[in-house]
């Protein structure tokens, strides 16, 4: 092959491996199956990715999922989740697990490292136990659709290329319906570089080029 051969293979390399890390991934959690004990892996270079819950109509296999398989609460803009629990219904809450995180942000609220669980969104560093951040509302709702309108998107900056768990969390599995189905996308920022990696292979190409003439 010859070396401008060599130069179109190796550009074209580029430029697929740009778009195909910037394809949005979707990660389909079964609330029957994918605790944060058993969660879905993905593997995520590092940077800064963006969760949003997309539902079936985006693509997913599930809209939003029931930890009671059962369903009091009436109101489509949700019901407070209380303990004692007083209503029951759907949610969107789900948990992103990994020690390679180094910043989280819920709905666009800035989560601190904490020690230990509370109601609402929250993450946990734990020298026991996997980091994670939960993503949650504190609310039910009637229906799975109702849910899912009201799902809250998250980000999460990986300081390093790893394996990043998906997963919902809840001790007793075996009354749970549905699941949750989220897309993963690297955020602006990282599709940007992403860009500018295949930009600056080009002007280096055609820079060559010019000088060989």
């Amino acid at each position: 092959m010859s070396a401008k051969g060599y130069l179109a293979a190796a550009l074209a390399a580029a430029i697929g491996s740009a778009a195909a890390a910037a394809d949005p991934i979707i990660v389909d959690v079964d609330a029957t199956l994918n605790d944060i004990n058993n969660p879905v892996f993905v593997l995520l270079p590092a940077g800064t990715w963006s969760v949003t819950p997309v539902g079936i109509a985006g693509g997913g296999a599930y809209d939003a999922w029931n930890p009671w398989g059962d369903t009091s609460c009436t109101v489509p803009s949700g019901c407070p989740q209380t303990i004692p629990t007083t209503e029951v219904g759907w949610k969107f809450s789900y948990d992103v697990i990994s020690d390679a995180i180094g910043a989280a942000s819920a709905n666009g609220t800035p989560l601190a490292p904490e020690e230990s669980e509370h109601p609402g969104s929250y993450w946990v560093v734990s020298a026991s136990a996997p980091d994670r951040y939960h993503v949650d509302n504190e609310t039910v709702y009637p229906s799975a659709g109702d849910a899912l309108a009201h799902a809250q998107g998250s980000v999460f900056t990986l300081n390093e290329t790893t394996s990043v768990g998906f997963a919902i969390r809840d001790g007793l599995l075996y009354d749970n319906l549905a699941g949750m189905s989220l897309q993963v996308v690297p955020e602006p920022s990282e599709e940007l570089e992403l860009g500018a990696g295949v930009g600056a292979l080009f002007l280096i190409a055609r820079t060559r080029r010019t000088k060989s003439r």
